[in-house]
């Protein structure tokens, strides 16, 4: 199921968009990736925050407000929980902008609002990370954007799945880890659990800032002080456990790395 531009579309073949995308030609775009269970998108607040405040980073003033996108996202969700019975779906909304090749950026460009359905995979019971060479420069605007342009975080997954590994994990300029291809990383050490920040080049997720805005109460339950601060490859061979985040998965532990 297709929702592109305010019109739905039951099957892709009915829907089009048109050559001079720019975000098909030079990545010129945003994107979320929502959860869907029982018919009903997770989190879907948080990612329409973070999509809405990283539009002025590109010049791309909404051609949609976030109640209209919102309904759009519950009543495709909706849809495809009612004609196909599966628990879990993923949603994908992309916002891309249209006109030439050119790098001007032109904030009155026309733009493609896509939000795609299918069913989800269900989330590993655990994975293997490798720390790779590629950088995720903590300096970039793009690292602290959802840009659908993925190479470095494709090509790192490559290298990790070549090595034997399920996951990348990514590091600065710096060599401080910043996040993983698709997820963010989590350390215990002691009565600690650490994330890099934001600052360091790591992706502001949403699982991750649902669990960091929960931090008081997991201290308060627990004992465990979440923290936010710069990780060494050093700091990997001295934590206790350690698991990656994301929309799709939730929280995964990682078993190797």
């Amino acid at each position: 199921m297709i929702w592109l531009n305010g019109e739905r579309a039951e099957r892709a073949e009915t829907a089009a968009l048109p050559v001079a995308d720019r975000g098909y030609l030079l990545g010129d775009g945003l994107f979320e990736t929502l959860l869907v269970v029982d018919g009903n998108p997770v989190f879907p607040d948080l990612h329409l925050e973070r999509l809405y405040q990283s539009l002025p980073a590109l010049a791309m003033p909404p051609r949609y407000g976030r109640t209209q996108i919102l309904k759009a996202l519950s009543d495709l969700a909706a849809d495809m929980f009612a004609a196909t019975g599966a628990q879990r779906n993923v949603l994908r909304l992309t916002v891309t902008r249209t006109g030439d090749r050119g790098l001007a950026m032109s904030s009155e460009a026309d733009q493609n609002w896509l939000i795609t359905g299918s069913p989800a995979n269900p989330p590993p019971a655990s994975m293997r990370v490798k720390v790779i060479d590629i950088c995720r420069p903590a300096s970039a605007p793009t690292s602290r954007l959802k840009s659908v342009n993925y190479l470095d975080n494709i090509l790192a997954r490559r290298q990790a799945v070549e090595a034997g590994a399920d996951e990348a994990l990514m590091v600065n300029e710096h060599g401080r880890l910043a996040c993983a291809g698709a997820a963010n990383i989590f350390f215990m050490r002691d009565n600690e659990i650490l994330t890099p920040p934001i600052a360091e080049g790591a992706l502001p997720g949403t699982r991750r800032a649902r669990l960091l805005s929960h931090a008081q109460e997991i201290h308060d339950q627990t004992g465990l002080q979440l923290l936010e601060v710069p990780v060494t490859r050093q700091d990997l061979a001295g934590c206790n456990a350690a698991f990656l985040t994301n929309s799709l998965m939730g929280a995964v532990p990682i078993t190797c790395i």
